[in-house]
C-alpha cells in the first residue's frame, strides 16, 4: 500500500520536475519558450527513466552492503547509467547542440552531481543524524 502511494506520488513529482527542467534548459540555451514543443512522449520517457534510475539506486544500495568490491562496481555502474540517462535527458530537452556528443560535458557534470548527492546522503547525513540522537 505504501509503495503504491509512493509511486503514485512520484509520477506527478517527476512530471513537474520535467516541466521545470524544460523551462530551465530553454532559458539556459536562450530558446524562447513559445517556440519549444513539449511532447507527452518525452515526458513519459523522462518519468520512466526517473523511476528506473531510482530503482537502480535502491538496488545498488543493497549491493553495497554485500561487500566493498561489489560496492565499488555498483558505484561505477551508477555513474555509467547516470551519464547515459543524463545524455538522453539533455537530448529530449530544448538545446541548440547539433550532435548529442556536444551534450556530454553537461551530462558528465550532472552525473558527478548525482554521485556527489548520493555520497552526501549516504555518508554525511547519517553521521549528523547519529550525533543529534
Amino acid at each position: 500500500m505504501v509503495l503504491t502511494i509512493g509511486v503514485l506520488g512520484l509520477l506527478p513529482g517527476a512530471s513537474s520536475l520535467f516541466s521545470a527542467m524544460h523551462r530551465s534548459y530553454a532559458q539556459v540555451w536562450e530558446i524562447p519558450l513559445g517556440t519549444v514543443r513539449r511532447t507527452a512522449r518525452a515526458r513519459v520517457r523522462f518519468i520512466a527513466g526517473f523511476v528506473v534510475f531510482l530503482a537502480l539506486l535502491w538496488f545498488l544500495a543493497w549491493v553495497r552492503r554485500l561487500g566493498p568490491l561489489l560496492g565499488l562496481t555498483g558505484a561505477l555502474v551508477t555513474v555509467a547509467v547516470a551519464l547515459a540517462l543524463l545524455v538522453a535527458l539533455s537530448a529530449a530537452l530544448p538545446h541548440r547542440a547539433a550532435d548529442p556528443i556536444h551534450l556530454l560535458p553537461g551530462a558528465v557534470v550532472g552525473g558527478a552531481a548525482v554521485i556527489g548527492l548520493q555520497v552526501f546522503t549516504a555518508v554525511w547525513v547519517p553521521r549528523q543524524l547519529e550525533s543529534y540522537s
